[in-house]
């Protein structure tokens, strides 16, 4: 949903990536990443609520995301 728009530290209007996160969610957890630099930059990002919803398309599938609901999309092999 939009409310999770602080937490997901987007970037301001004015910018080309506009209303994209700033985080790069692979690194952010990543196990190696122990520095505490990813976490210092977007401190607000530990506290980001669980999905409102985890979904799995199918080929033919289709998904309609609301105007100003933030996603995350990931490509992988389910079975």
């Amino acid at each position: 949903p939009p409310s999770v728009g602080l937490h997901l530290h987007v970037f301001p209007d004015a910018h080309p990536r506009a209303r994209k996160s700033q985080v790069d969610f692979d690194k952010f957890n990543d196990k190696n990443n122990d520095d505490g630099t990813l976490h210092s930059r977007f401190p607000h990002f530990v506290h980001l609520p669980p999905p409102s919803l985890d979904v799995i398309l199918r080929p033919g599938d289709a998904i309609e995301i609301p105007a100003f609901w933030f996603h995350h999309v990931e490509n992988g092999q389910h079975h």
